[in-house]
């Protein structure tokens, strides 16, 4: 069967269920274009600039959980979907950008051709996980399955993959079981996932007095929010979450106390007290742990995807790479039978959770009223993006967040509009 490039990377689109794609037809990707137009599974969704377009698949991977995937043209219309690749990269947020260059024999060669680069893919390399170049025809099918299984293995983040015009174009005999090989990760990709001291997490907590859960963006990552709501009950700890985790556990359950940006929750005792901080899927970076303001005294216990986070801002007394639900799900099959009960918890929980309140009432007591109305939507599953206003400040300390992925909140670049 005979088939062009573009028409390859289509159908390698639909064999990993993209049900929708942003960007902006060009000349050099209208191939593409035209072979979308061949399917009924995916929708295109046509932005008015490729900034808009990036934001619009880092919003749709935030909220889906899958990978948003973004089509643009070289040169100028890759260079402005770079912002939002760079939120994405920062918030760990799994995007795709599919790019076109210039032909294959003419790349890096300055002939001037329209909307040449001297080193395209070189640009990228800082915002991006990894990048791919197409070097055949009969290869896009294979760059497309890794690259975008590369967006959500390990630390989820945005993947770079540019084809040169030449090899959408082109037609090429290919057969079906062909496209149907599973393309493998490079054993450099994938993430080592290593459970062996979760016998010295297990008796750390045990031994703990006063312990605490701190979850962040990769517990919800990973649907890991029911598991820690149960190892909490059992273990009788308070959950606070980073901003980008809140919605995890529900904020009306009877052990959420809300988010570290809150300033509140960040100076409470009940953060100060804590003898053992379990953290789950956080990488504790400095805008989490408001630049050494949060005072995490007791014993660390680091669970996370990404082992560059492991012990880089907080000294930990264990620390595990792997995913947050299959962590948190080991702790609790090893815990058995045994739990702890006090209590005060309960007690120390509600009377922070009323001091939020008050705080909010005292000081924003207009956003309070609207906070309560915004409520209602969040309970019944909606989702409200928040934009780098004031108010979207507040609500990232303050709006209580039932589920997750309905709040949607750029800490990192946070360039404001991205929520239009």
């Amino acid at each position: 069967m005979k088939k062009t490039g573009a028409q390859l990377l289509v159908d390698a689109l639909v064999k990993e269920s993209v049900d929708v794609v942003f960007g902006i037809p060009g000349i050099q990707n209208m191939d593409i274009y035209d072979a979308l137009e061949d399917v009924d599974s995916i929708i295109s969704v046509v932005a008015r600039h490729e900034q808009g377009a990036g934001y619009m698949a880092d919003g749709y991977a935030r909220a889906s959980g899958k990978p948003g995937v973004v089509i643009t043209v070289p040169g100028p219309g890759a260079l402005n979907a770079i912002t939002p690749l760079g939120e994405a990269y920062s918030d760990s947020s799994p995007v795709l950008l599919i790019t076109v260059e210039v032909a294959s024999t003419e790349i890096s060669h300055k002939r001037g051709y329209l909307h040449e680069m001297k080193d395209q893919m070189a640009t990228f390399k800082s915002v991006v996980k990894k990048t791919y170049r197409v070097t055949s025809a009969k290869e896009i099918p294979t760059i497309i399955q890794k690259a975008y299984k590369q967006t959500i293995d390990g630390r989820p983040r945005p993947v770079y993959v540019e084809i040169p015009i030449d090899f959408l174009k082109e037609e090429i005999m290919f057969e079906e079981n062909e496209e149907d090989k599973p393309a493998k990760l490079d054993q450099t990709e994938t993430t080592a996932h290593k459970y062996a001291d979760i016998e010295k997490v297990v008796d750390l907590l045990k031994n703990a007095k006063r312990p605490l859960i701190y979850a962040g963006l990769g517990a919800i990552h990973s649907e890991a929010g029911d598991v820690i709501t149960r190892l909490a009950e059992k273990i009788s700890a308070p959950v606070i979450t980073t901003t980008k985790g809140k919605g995890v556990i529900p904020a009306d359950h009877f052990l959420a106390v809300g988010n570290s940006w809150c300033p509140v929750v960040g100076s409470s005792d009940i953060i100060k007290n804590a003898d053992l901080i379990l953290c789950i899927g956080t990488g504790l970076s400095a805008r989490t742990w408001l630049h050494n303001k949060l005072p995490l005294n007791g014993k660390i216990i680091h669970i996370d995807i990404d082992p560059e986070s492991i012990g880089k801002n907080f000294p930990v007394e264990v620390g595990i790479v792997g995913n947050a639900l299959e962590a948190t799900h080991l702790i609790l099959t090893e815990l058995g039978e045994w739990s702890r009960k006090d209590e005060t918890v309960t007690h120390k929980v509600k009377t922070l959770k009323n001091q939020i309140q008050q705080k909010l009432e005292q000081e924003q007591p207009e956003l309070n009223t609207i906070f309560k109305v915004l409520e209602k939507s969040l309970k019944n599953g909606d989702v409200l993006v928040s934009d780098l206003t004031l108010a979207g400040m507040w609500a990232a300390r303050y709006l209580p967040v039932y589920k997750p992925r309905t709040f949607l909140f750029y800490l990192f670049e946070r360039r404001r509009k991205f929520s239009f």
